[in-house]
């Protein structure tokens, strides 16, 4: 395995977990394959696929725009909860059909899907899902190259209600954001918060306030909370 291969399975990345791109050079190729200029965050957040065999990671942008990135050149990542669903891997689909019409036409069974994570979709000219494209959990069903895979009826309507660029790249016509940098700037300026009132409680002399804010981090209170702590001047 080589080093490069290590710090991408090192980094222990999930499908749509977020990652912050820190390559001059792909944000640079990024904004003019897709004819962008100045973009909301100056170092992208896009969405993680999967480990290339050379160990290079492939990356989506909330639009599609798809490219690989060295492990080193990604700066912050954004952990979020995959997406599961059951879809149909490629050698289940072949053995389909070639089915008699009258065998293809009964419900398909349960055993026919395989546990996936998906990783993107397409839509149509009516807003609706396309295409979906999946890794399945058993690399056994997965191959050299990403494919659209039949899902579950059930999964892909609950699929519906996700299938939006805030969670999972999204391939339209309507427009879309460069960056998956939603949230980002809100939990920036709560961090600097939370720093700004320890210190304050420090100075002040607020020490059960002080203790409370170190130990609890800055993702577990909110802003009426700290107030409360530490009483503005």
């Amino acid at each position: 395995m080589t080093c490069r291969s290590l710090l991408a399975r090192t980094l222990n990345l999930k499908p749509l977990d977020r990652v912050q791109v820190n390559s001059r050079h792909e944000i640079t190729e990024s904004r003019i394959s897709i004819q962008l200029g100045a973009s909301s965050s100056e170092l992208p957040f896009w969405y993680f696929q999967r480990i290339l065999a050379d160990g290079m990671l492939q990356v989506r942008s909330p639009s599609g725009y798809v490219t690989t990135l060295d492990p080193a050149d990604i700066c912050d990542v954004i952990r979020e909860t995959p997406i599961m669903v059951r879809a149909m891997p490629k050698s289940e689909w072949i053995r389909r059909s070639r089915l008699s019409l009258a065998e293809r036409q009964q419900p398909i069974p349960d055993s026919s899907y395989a546990d996936a994570f998906v990783l993107y979709i397409t839509k149509d000219r009516w807003n609706r899902i396309d295409q979906v494209s999946v890794q399945f959990v058993d690399e056994a069903h997965n191959g050299d190259t990403m494919t659209f895979s039949t899902l579950h009826d059930s999964d892909l309507r609950s699929l519906a209600a996700k299938a939006k660029r805030s969670v999972m790249p999204v391939m339209a016509k309507s427009s879309a954001n460069y960056s998956a940098d939603h949230g980002v700037v809100r939990a920036m300026g709560h961090s600097r918060y939370v720093v700004k009132k320890t210190i304050a409680a420090a100075i002040g002399g607020h020490d059960t306030a002080r203790d409370i804010l170190c130990a609890i981090g800055d993702c577990a209170i909110s802003t009426a909370q700290i107030n409360r702590l530490v009483p503005a001047r």
